[in-house]
């Protein structure tokens, strides 16, 4: 089984990065609502990269879909930060 490289296995990988340094991290500041946010963040990023890769097939048709995925859970959390 071949090991493909998609955008929400980066994202992924950005996640842990920054959930790290926020937990051991200097700054504690509002510390508890950003680690459940960004831990709920990389579940739904690692839940739905598996549940694309079982869907479709095509490496192309999969970058298309988890990027247009991406751009609207971006956008959605913009929206939500304005309200």
């Amino acid at each position: 089984m071949t090991s493909r490289i998609t955008p929400l296995n980066l994202t992924s990988a950005v996640l842990v990065v920054i959930l790290g340094y926020t937990i051991f991290g200097e700054e504690t500041n509002s510390f508890s609502a950003s680690v459940w946010l960004l831990a709920g963040i990389l579940l739904l990023s690692i839940a739905s990269d598996i549940l694309f890769r079982g869907i479709l097939k095509n490496l192309k048709r999969i970058w298309l879909i988890e990027l247009i995925f991406i751009s609207l859970i971006v956008a959605l959390m913009l929206i939500m930060k304005r309200l």
